[in-house]
């Protein structure tokens, strides 16, 4: 199936370099949201 594919005009190695990439720009979001909210909850933490 796989070796069909550049016949119908994928380029598995372009494929697989977009996905890489959203991938990791998604977990740098992911983190980036994760990160402020540690923060906030810990300068709410502070507050008490």
């Amino acid at each position: 199936m796989f070796a069909q594919l550049p016949e119908l005009g994928v380029d598995i190695a372009d494929v697989t370099q977009v996905l890489e990439d959203e991938g990791v720009a998604k977990f740098i979001a992911s983190w980036q949201d994760l990160k402020k909210t540690v923060a906030a909850a810990l300068h709410g933490a502070a507050d008490i």
